[in-house]
Protein backbone atom coordinates (compact mmCIF):
# COMPACT_ATOMS: atom_id res chain seq x y z
CA UNK A 1 0.00 0.00 0.00
CA UNK A 2 1.22 3.42 -1.08
CA UNK A 3 2.10 6.10 1.97
CA UNK A 4 -1.28 8.44 1.81
CA UNK A 5 1.16 11.69 0.66
CA UNK A 6 1.02 9.64 -2.40
CA UNK A 7 -2.07 8.48 -2.73
CA UNK A 8 -4.61 11.70 -1.55
CA UNK A 9 -2.14 13.74 -3.64
CA UNK A 10 -4.24 17.33 -4.44
CA UNK A 11 -4.06 18.06 -7.69
CA UNK A 12 -0.87 20.87 -8.56
CA UNK A 13 -3.08 23.34 -9.90
CA UNK A 14 -4.07 24.76 -6.89
CA UNK A 15 -7.70 22.76 -7.05
CA UNK A 16 -8.98 22.08 -3.91
CA UNK A 17 -10.88 18.47 -3.98
CA UNK A 18 -14.47 18.39 -2.57
CA UNK A 19 -15.04 16.65 0.56
CA UNK A 20 -16.73 13.86 -1.48
CA UNK A 21 -14.35 13.20 -3.79
CA UNK A 22 -11.03 13.37 -1.10
CA UNK A 23 -12.95 10.36 0.94
CA UNK A 24 -13.44 8.52 -2.61
CA UNK A 25 -10.07 8.86 -2.67
CA UNK A 26 -9.16 7.32 0.71
CA UNK A 27 -11.76 4.78 0.61
CA UNK A 28 -10.24 3.29 -2.81
CA UNK A 29 -6.71 3.99 -2.60
CA UNK A 30 -6.10 1.83 -5.49
CA UNK A 31 -6.13 4.26 -8.73
CA UNK A 32 -3.07 3.55 -10.77
CA UNK A 33 -0.78 6.93 -10.57
CA UNK A 34 0.79 5.88 -13.60
CA UNK A 35 -1.33 6.80 -16.00
CA UNK A 36 -2.14 2.67 -16.79
CA UNK A 37 -5.77 2.91 -16.55
CA UNK A 38 -6.05 6.11 -19.15
CA UNK A 39 -4.04 4.13 -21.86
CA UNK A 40 -6.05 0.44 -21.13
CA UNK A 41 -9.81 2.72 -21.85
CA UNK A 42 -8.06 4.28 -24.75
CA UNK A 43 -6.28 1.21 -26.96
CA UNK A 44 -10.08 -0.33 -26.31
CA UNK A 45 -11.55 2.91 -27.59
CA UNK A 46 -8.77 2.56 -30.37
CA UNK A 47 -9.66 -1.30 -30.30
CA UNK A 48 -13.51 -1.09 -31.12
CA UNK A 49 -13.83 2.48 -32.64
CA UNK A 50 -16.25 1.24 -34.73
CA UNK A 51 -18.57 -0.16 -31.88
CA UNK A 52 -21.03 3.32 -31.11
CA UNK A 53 -21.93 1.63 -27.73
CA UNK A 54 -18.24 0.75 -26.70
CA UNK A 55 -16.89 4.17 -27.70
CA UNK A 56 -19.23 5.45 -25.40
CA UNK A 57 -18.53 3.40 -22.54
CA UNK A 58 -14.94 4.47 -23.26
CA UNK A 59 -15.38 7.89 -23.45
CA UNK A 60 -17.57 7.45 -19.87
CA UNK A 61 -14.74 5.78 -18.26
CA UNK A 62 -12.21 8.50 -19.33
CA UNK A 63 -14.59 11.59 -18.58
CA UNK A 64 -15.01 10.09 -14.70
CA UNK A 65 -10.74 9.85 -14.96
CA UNK A 66 -10.54 13.30 -15.59
CA UNK A 67 -11.69 13.88 -11.79
CA UNK A 68 -9.20 11.47 -10.24
CA UNK A 69 -5.83 13.59 -11.07
CA UNK A 70 -4.30 16.29 -12.71
CA UNK A 71 -1.96 13.84 -14.07
CA UNK A 72 -5.26 11.73 -15.17
CA UNK A 73 -6.73 14.90 -16.87
CA UNK A 74 -3.89 15.88 -18.81
CA UNK A 75 -3.10 12.25 -19.93
CA UNK A 76 -6.30 12.03 -21.60
CA UNK A 77 -6.85 15.67 -22.76
CA UNK A 78 -3.21 16.43 -24.29
CA UNK A 79 -1.96 12.61 -25.21
CA UNK A 80 -5.45 10.95 -26.09
CA UNK A 81 -7.26 13.70 -27.95
CA UNK A 82 -7.28 11.97 -30.58
CA UNK A 83 -8.96 9.53 -29.62
CA UNK A 84 -11.85 11.67 -28.34
CA UNK A 85 -12.02 13.41 -31.88
CA UNK A 86 -11.81 9.78 -33.40
CA UNK A 87 -14.80 8.56 -31.56
CA UNK A 88 -16.47 11.96 -32.37
CA UNK A 89 -15.85 11.89 -36.10
CA UNK A 90 -17.34 7.99 -36.07
CA UNK A 91 -20.02 8.70 -33.99
CA UNK A 92 -20.99 12.79 -33.90
CA UNK A 93 -24.71 11.21 -33.66
CA UNK A 94 -24.61 9.41 -30.29
CA UNK A 95 -25.12 11.79 -27.70
CA UNK A 96 -23.42 9.50 -25.38
CA UNK A 97 -20.25 10.51 -26.75
CA UNK A 98 -20.66 14.03 -27.54
CA UNK A 99 -21.24 14.27 -23.73
CA UNK A 100 -19.10 12.59 -22.29
CA UNK A 101 -16.31 14.18 -24.54
CA UNK A 102 -17.29 17.43 -23.46
CA UNK A 103 -17.32 16.30 -19.89
CA UNK A 104 -13.66 15.81 -20.03
CA UNK A 105 -12.89 18.78 -21.77
CA UNK A 106 -15.05 21.01 -19.84
CA UNK A 107 -12.96 19.43 -16.76
CA UNK A 108 -9.79 20.15 -18.56
CA UNK A 109 -11.11 23.80 -19.37
CA UNK A 110 -12.46 24.38 -15.30
CA UNK A 111 -8.83 23.02 -13.78
CA UNK A 112 -6.26 24.24 -16.15
CA UNK A 113 -7.56 26.15 -19.62
CA UNK A 114 -4.21 25.74 -21.11
CA UNK A 115 -4.81 21.87 -21.32
CA UNK A 116 -7.36 22.62 -24.05
CA UNK A 117 -5.16 22.94 -27.66
CA UNK A 118 -6.43 24.12 -30.70
CA UNK A 119 -7.88 20.71 -31.39
CA UNK A 120 -9.70 20.59 -28.06
CA UNK A 121 -11.58 23.94 -29.19
CA UNK A 122 -12.29 22.73 -33.18
CA UNK A 123 -13.55 19.32 -31.21
CA UNK A 124 -15.88 20.87 -28.88
CA UNK A 125 -17.19 23.21 -31.72
CA UNK A 126 -18.03 19.57 -33.44
CA UNK A 127 -19.55 18.97 -30.27
CA UNK A 128 -22.11 22.05 -30.28
CA UNK A 129 -22.99 21.32 -33.69
CA UNK A 130 -23.95 17.96 -33.68
CA UNK A 131 -26.06 18.59 -30.48
CA UNK A 132 -26.64 22.77 -30.04
CA UNK A 133 -30.02 22.29 -28.31
CA UNK A 134 -29.36 19.59 -25.81
CA UNK A 135 -28.80 21.42 -22.39
CA UNK A 136 -26.81 18.89 -20.84
CA UNK A 137 -24.07 18.95 -23.46
CA UNK A 138 -23.93 22.64 -24.21
CA UNK A 139 -23.16 22.85 -20.12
Amino acid sequence: LLPDAEVLQEPEDGVELPDVERRARRAHPGIPLDGADVRSVSMVLDLYATNRKMSGAALRALAAMCRASSAHLKAIVVNNLRSLVQAQRLHGSSRSVNLHSAEALCEAARRDPQLVSEGGALLIASILRAFPRDGEVVA
